[in-house]
């Protein structure tokens, strides 16, 4: 029998161990089943867990840090989705995932797991838009797109009179705000943060042919403020683009632009324990 020189052998079991390691490694990352159920997402020492309910394609999620649990959600939702990582976001030295959980239900509802890890340091936060959405990771705003539901099928308080201001889901303004990162913490922007970003939304909604003409009124008057221009210039602005009949509504339309601007706030930081 051919026999192999000493150190071909070594080379090989090293080889040989390498590739099984690798392969349980592979395998580990790949969803794995633990006693509390199906790990959908790992980022550092977080881990997302589905576990299953009597419901068919039902599941209850569980964030975990270091095994402890930092927060589950108590209804069962029918989707629970990973991201892909964003490396150096929102800062060069932090890596960041989202988890969308989705329950199932026509057009609601939403919750998401804000994963970050910075060097030694972890933080999380849940994100619940109400009927919005989160959107896709703006690097070069370091920050995450999401949605303002506040002025779907809106209607204004105390309306008299026959004329009444009622939008549908399909005629609703579709307004957009940022989530942004800031000293360990997860945030929605502020009006006047992020001037050029409104300005453009201003612009792109001032073109829309097809929006509704009361849902344009107010999304540029949203965004001016957001903007950073001054109540008065944002008032004028709705003012402007508002249907005839419905300017005698735009003292209480748009102090409701205001309060949803400045109430905006989706985010839920939770504690982290390093």
């Amino acid at each position: 029998m051919r026999q192999f020189p000493l150190r071909h052998t070594v080379v090989f079991c090293f080889l040989f161990v390498f590739v099984v390691l690798c392969g349980c490694a592979k395998q580990t990352d790949s969803d794995p089943v633990t006693s509390e159920g199906q790990v959908r997402a790992r980022l550092g020492d977080f881990a997302v867990i589905a576990s299953p309910t009597d419901m068919e394609n039902m599941v209850v999620p569980t964030l975990r840090f270091k095994g402890k649990v930092l927060i589950e959600t108590p209804d069962p939702v029918r989707e629970l989705t990973a991201e892909q990582t964003q490396v150096a976001f929102p800062l060069p030295e932090c890596r960041s995932m989202k988890v969308e959980i989705f329950t199932g239900g026509a057009n609601c509802c939403f919750g998401y797991y804000l994963l970050t890890e910075c060097q030694d340091e972890e933080f999380a936060a849940f994100i619940e838009p109400r009927d919005g959405g989160l959107g896709a990771a703006e690097r070069k705003l370091r920050a995450y797109s999401a949605d303002e539901a506040a002025f779907y099928y809106y209607e204004p308080a105390g309306q008299t009179g026959a004329d009444k201001l009622s939008l549908s889901r399909s005629a609703s303004p579709r307004l957009t705000r940022h989530i942004v990162f800031e000293d360990g913490f997860w945030r929605a922007d502020k009006t006047g943060e992020f001037p050029a970003v409104y300005n453009a939304l201003i612009r792109q909604a001032t073109r829309e042919k097809g929006m509704d003409p009361t849902a344009k009124a107010i999304t540029v008057s949203y965004y001016t403020l957001m903007a950073g221009k001054s109540a008065d210039r944002a008032f004028h602005v709705l003012k402007r683009f508002l249907p005839g009949k419905y300017v005698p509504l735009a003292s209480q339309i748009f102090a409701d632009i205001q309060k949803a601007a400045g109430g905006f706030n989706p985010v839920r930081n939770l504690t982290v324990e390093q």
